[in-house]
């Protein structure tokens, strides 16, 4: 990848997630750090041909792809060694597990949102982010927070807005 801060960027939004992949594919912590290295070096061979030809190619999806290539194939190349665990059990329950365990998926997907949050807030002055914060996390009307803020509402609801653009912008396709 020749954008370092992209890649800087990428390889800390989606570590947490390839991780809780892992977990759900019980690897060791071990196996996770070798799979994970592995997707990011096919990420940084293939990022140039990811397209999203459609709604439905999203760049997760295509991570997740790359993530269950890695993972058996990293199953499979350990599993003669001598105490490896796992073996072709391990690489048929790789393959079969399902792609959304609700509860552990939303909880990755909040670390990602309070991640992303991190990221963005530097690019918005403290007066937008505190009537982005006041609006979207404690659930406050435009009205209440222009009065505490000494804004407009309309001032309030155009913060917000921009603030959770980015935020998409950086989430892609996460929902």
């Amino acid at each position: 990848m020749r954008d370092e801060a992209a890649w800087r960027r990428m390889v800390v939004l989606y570590t947490p997630l390839i991780c809780h992949w892992c977990r759900r594919s019980k690897l060791s912590p071990e196996e996770t750090e070798d799979v994970t290295q592995d997707v990011f070096r096919t990420v940084a061979q293939s990022i140039d041909s990811f397209r999203r030809e459609s709604d439905k190619s999203t760049f997760r999806g295509w991570l997740r792809t790359i993530f269950k290539s890695r993972a058996v194939d990293y199953v499979r190349r350990n599993a003669a060694e001598p105490g490896g665990r796992g073996g072709s059990e391990a690489l048929r329950w790789i393959e079969n597990s399902p792609d959304h365990d609700a509860r552990e998926a939303d909880s990755t997907t909040k670390a990602l949102f309070c991640r992303v949050l991190d990221f963005v807030q530097g690019e918005f002055s403290q007066s937008a982010w505190r009537a982005f914060w006041l609006t979207v996390v404690e659930e406050q009307t435009a009205k209440d927070v222009a009065a505490q803020l000494a804004m407009t509402p309309g001032a309030v609801r155009q913060a917000k807005y921009r603030i959770l653009k980015r935020v998409r912008e950086e989430m892609g396709d996460v929902e």
